[in-house]
């Protein structure tokens, strides 16, 4: 059972396997704000990226659009649309990619486009399942103690507050040899 500042989440490694993302592309669209970790973000070097599942669905959905083509600002309206129907509906929600509009088929078919472009025609469909992907994936979340990463946070923070000290004359920063 789950401590009440606990929760499931991936790190960016383990998003980058599942989603089949080259890290430095994840962490790219991270850093871009296209797809952000939602328990930990970047805090420095070395400080690992904590992802939810649906950051994840997310990315993965993300990466498929893009290899189908899909330009930037749908890209951003995916995100914005896997967020707002993470809950009871996205395991219904199938997305499809046509080329010119992603449009979002429901649990009794109905379509529903997210981006109008009227009067072009469908060039190619693409389907991302987020249900299934959500419930592939799961499984493979590890347990995330919040108190800890607070507790390496506040340790990183008093670190840089350390003076720095004179060694044989020279000034040496502080962790470096």
């Amino acid at each position: 059972m789950l401590k009440a500042a606990e929760v499931k989440g991936y790190t960016s490694r383990q998003v980058s396997d599942i989603a089949g993302v080259p890290m430095s592309t994840l962490h790219y669209w991270a850093d871009t704000g296209l797809v952000t970790p939602s328990i930990r973000g970047s805090e420095g070097k070395r400080a690992t990226r904590w992802w939810t599942l649906a950051d994840l669905v997310a990315v993965r959905a993300i990466k498929a659009l893009r290899e189908a083509g899909c330009p930037l600002q749908v890209l951003r309206r995916a995100q914005d649309l896997i967020e707002a129907s993470w809950g009871e509906t996205v395991a219904s929600t199938v997305l499809h990619w046509d080329g010119v509009d992603l449009l979002r088929v429901g649990s009794m078919g109905e379509v529903h486009s997210t981006v109008r472009h009227p009067g072009e025609g469908v060039l190619h469909l693409l389907a991302v399942p987020l249900g299934a992907w959500r419930a592939e994936s799961r499984d493979q979340a590890r347990t995330v103690d919040l108190d800890h990463l607070a507790e390496l946070r506040r340790e990183r923070q008093q670190r840089r507050k350390t003076p720095i000290t004179p060694v044989n004359g020279r000034r040496r920063s502080r962790g470096r040899g």
